[in-house]
């Protein structure tokens, strides 16, 4: 059942119906049990007994480190420490095993043909659950900071669960914290005509970010990059800039039904994107694209690591003895390397994600920082005018390439393809393809490219007058007649123009196979 299917749109009906003439009381529960059941719909049912591990875990965890604080208070920081840190391992090597086990596998299967042993190595075919990269930052976010003392643990076992497997962001996030989700599923919502509208109609936004255009540009990139050899040169590269916008237009696609779904309800899931591709630099646009994964990253791995005492040792040392900007910078610079790793980790059990979605992105923003000096002197020495509409176009047009270049490898097989799609972008310069109709052989007709160009330039019109606030509301704010116009007239564009395909699920929007 995918995100963007009639099956979703009326289980969504269906329990938004029993969500609002239900008691009020019971809102919390009629939300698990839909978000059980769309688990069940969309996953392989029996894997949720991984999901109910994790959650009992945090649960007992939770409540022990509660218990600990008020009836050991001269132990409570070890062996809170010790509830803490066996729940942690708890849920990330629940998380390790059954998502990288074939990674660790093909790395000993290579390690083992490189010493020419002879010892037979293969990989393991497990099923993990639906989310599990989701939920568990998610579950460990609120271990971390019942932890820390700045969230006190919740005594009703079923909201904690309602909390991990919320199921509008079961598939691809946002990645939530409870002081911000959890809070809300516990409150009473009372039903709302004109919230309900604004829920839908983001919605419809998100369907037509991802059926009109993402679904179409994936015909162009997908015919590429199965063939590099025949559609080399300047094709490569006309995929790599394609495929950013198509990505984007998936993934914030999909957040905007996310965010529509949990509008319906009163809950208000917090914001993923926020116009990435105006970003002046790799690291501001990392700052704009999946926040909730970065800030993540940075307050549960970077910053425990920088204030650390090993690290913040190695500071002092280098401040002594090297001044006090290397001091500040290396174990800044380590630190950012494991938040890298992490991230390209993160996003799958292959050095194709490790390398190109995260080191190479912590490469660019290091070279960024370490010659910010030398960019600000060129620019005072040619006189640029940096607060300039066209010098801001140039940053972001670079930052783009940037983030493509990285991009490459999400639809590369391996590392190796990755590095091999680059080089047949070298192959011949062959700029005749934009005129002799070659993009023509792919799948789309000259008519499916012009209207995919419109629309592209519809969203991005529209992406730039929603940067000061959204779109809808200043829609809103019109006559109600031309809102409504607005609307249907966006819904009879995505019917006819939208890309429906035979056998659609949930993992056809990019991000859920993470």
């Amino acid at each position: 059942m995918s995100l963007t299917s009639l099956n979703f749109l009326v289980f969504l009906i269906v329990t938004g119906i029993c969500y609002y003439i239900l008691p009020k009381r019971t809102q919390p529960y009629c939300l698990l049990v839909a978000s059980i059941a769309f688990y069940c719909m969309v996953g392989e049912p029996w894997t949720f007994i991984y999901l109910f591990v994790s959650i009992v875990s945090v649960y007992a965890g939770t409540r022990l480190m509660e218990w600990i604080r008020k009836n050991k208070p001269q132990k409570q920081k070890k062996l809170c420490r010790i509830v803490f840190v066996t729940v942690l391992l708890c849920n990330l090597g629940i998380l390790a095993v059954l998502k990288y086990t074939n990674f660790m596998i093909y790395n000993l299967a290579y390690l083992v043909k490189l010493l020419h042993l002879d010892i037979s190595v293969h990989t393991v075919s497990w099923a993990a659950s639906l989310g599990i990269s989701y939920y568990t930052l998610q579950i460990v976010s609120y271990l971390t900071d019942v932890y820390w003392e700045v969230q006190r643990p919740q005594h009703n076992f079923f909201r904690v669960a309602l909390f991990a497997c919320f199921f509008p962001q079961m598939v691809s996030g946002p990645i939530s914290r409870y002081s911000e989700l959890g809070v809300q599923l516990e409150q009473e919502h009372r039903f709302s005509l004109e919230q309900v509208e604004r829920g839908a109609c983001r919605i419809l936004w998100g369907f037509f970010k991802k059926l009109v255009i993402s679904e179409k540009l994936a015909v162009i990139v997908n015919a590429i990059y199965a063939d590099p050899v025949g559609y080399h040169g300047l094709y490569i590269w006309t995929a790599m800039l394609l495929f950013p916008i198509q990505i984007y237009t998936d993934f914030s696609g999909c957040m905007d039904i996310v965010l529509g779904a949990a509008e319906c309800f009163g809950i208000f899931l917090p914001e993923n994107f926020r116009t990435p591709f105006f970003s002046r630099t790799i690291q501001e646009f990392w700052q704009r694209w999946h926040i909730t994964l970065g800030l993540w990253l940075k307050d549960y791995v970077m910053y425990p690591i920088l204030k650390s005492n090993h690290f913040v040792a190695m500071g002092d040392k280098l401040k002594k003895k090297y001044g006090r900007k290397i001091g500040k910078q290396i174990p800044l610079y380590i630190a950012m390397l494991v938040l890298w790793f992490c991230n390209g980790i993160w996003h799958g059990n292959s050095w194709k994600y490790i390398i190109g979605v995260g080191l190479w992105y912590w490469f660019a923003i290091i070279m960024g920082q370490i010659f910010e000096p030398v960019s600000k002197r060129m620019i005072n020495i040619l006189h640029i005018p940096t607060e300039s509409v066209v010098w801001h176009i140039f940053q972001s047009v670079r930052t783009y390439i940037v983030y493509g270049i990285g991009a490459l490898f999400f639809c590369a097989t391996d590392l190796r393809n990755g590095a091999f799609l680059i080089k047949c972008g070298f192959l011949e310069f062959n700029p005749q393809i934009f005129t002799d109709g070659s993009f023509l052989q792919m799948g789309l007709d000259g008519y499916d490219l012009v209207m995919l160009g419109i629309m592209i330039v519809f969203a991005f019109v529209i992406s730039v007058l929603g940067r000061n606030g959204y779109v809808r509301d200043k829609i809103a704010a019109k006559n109600p007649l031309f809102g409504g116009f607005i609307w249907i007239m966006l819904l009879v564009i995505v019917l006819v123009f939208g890309s429906y395909g035979n056998g659609y699920n949930a993992s056809s929007f990019i991000y859920a196979k993470f």
